[in-house]
């Protein structure tokens, strides 16, 4: 069976993970059988991952992302992995923050060179830091559309972190978000508990809690918290989901 672009090989033979190339079918039934049993169809870098309008490349945990970042979530469908998870849209009346709901393969975090001035920051909820919006999630998938919502009531001239992130540009890609709680501890539990490669101190999620907190994680041992200081000094990644 054909495999790659421009070679043959066995499909035992190529990795689940890894930057390898392979067949797949990207718009069923964009593939025919040939008489000798071979396959035809589009020549995607995406290893499984078959999505109608992006072809993306295999990526494993601690691998370099298109952004320039870290990847530390992988949801390709291989050895028992999901494929892909939902990132929650945001819609508002703020045209430029809009965006669809969109099924998304990995997670990408900021490289800590790049983001050695995302630290002694605080959230300013409001303007006044007095208050917290009352509509964000904790879950997997939600951290973009959280960062949006704060970015609608703060605006988007000042050096919070919400800001910050949504701000960040790195080769080129610019939708970069504060990730959410569940986001974050994926960071830990992926990258930060075997490298300590970020800060090992407190930083920032996208997630309220009830009675008017944000919630934080501390990345030298991954225990969650919350805070109802937005002027507390702390640290924030960007991340991305693609």
């Amino acid at each position: 069976m054909q495999t790659g672009c421009g070679k043959s090989e066995a499909l035992d033979d190529i990795p689940a993970l890894g930057h390898n190339w392979q067949w797949v079918v990207t718009t069923p039934p964009n593939f025919i059988a040939g008489t000798d049993g071979e396959e035809t169809g589009s020549c995607a870098r995406n290893c499984g991952v078959s999505d109608t309008t992006q072809e993306y490349p295999c990526y494993s945990i601690g691998d370099t992302g298109p952004g320039g970042g870290i990847i530390f979530y992988v949801a390709d469908g291989q050895a028992g992995r999901s494929l892909g998870f939902t990132v929650q849209g945001y819609t508002g009346a703020t045209a430029y923050l809009n965006f669809a709901t969109y099924t998304a393969y990995y997670l990408e975090a900021a490289p800590p060179s790049a983001i050695t001035n995302f630290t002694n920051i605080g959230m300013g909820v409001y303007a006044n830091h007095s208050s917290v919006l009352g509509d964000t999630s904790p879950d997997l998938g939600t951290g973009r559309r959280n960062t949006h919502f704060f970015i609608s009531v703060q605006g988007t001239g000042n050096q919070w972190a919400p800001q910050l992130c949504y701000g960040f540009t790195n080769n080129s890609i610019s939708d970069w978000f504060l990730p959410s709680r569940a986001e974050l501890r994926l960071i830990w539990d992926n990258i930060q508990n075997q490298s300590r490669i970020y800060r090992e101190a407190n930083h920032w999620t996208s997630s309220e809690r009830e009675g008017g907190y944000i919630q934080i994680m501390a990345l030298n041992n991954g225990i969650g918290g919350a805070t109802d200081n937005f002027n507390l000094s702390i640290n924030a990644i960007p991340i991305r989901a693609f």
